[in-house]
């Protein structure tokens, strides 16, 4: 009787069901998603591209800027000077 009993245990429901699917569910249902997964996620990837884009176009504006206005103070600076003398 012991014996029996032993070989009735199962380590996986699998083990005791034969011929039923008893598969991961979440694979079946995540490859029915993949493609709108896939196409989501590059539409992410190409909205940070565009948003570092746009940043750093923007530092480069304000650098040219900063430098376009001490460039303007220093030559009102060597006309001041200049009409002095």
């Amino acid at each position: 009787m012991g014996e029996k009993t032993n070989a009735l245990r199962v380590k996986r429901l699998s083990d005791l069901i034969h011929g039923a699917s008893v598969g991961n569910p979440i694979s079946r249902v995540s490859g029915v998603v993949k493609e709108e997964y896939d196409r989501l996620k590059q539409e992410v990837l190409k909205a940070e591209e565009e948003t570092n884009f746009s940043y750093l176009k923007k530092r480069g504006v304000v650098a040219e800027r900063k430098e376009a206005k001490l460039e303007k103070d220093e030559a009102e600076k060597y006309q001041r000077l200049k009409d002095e003398l």
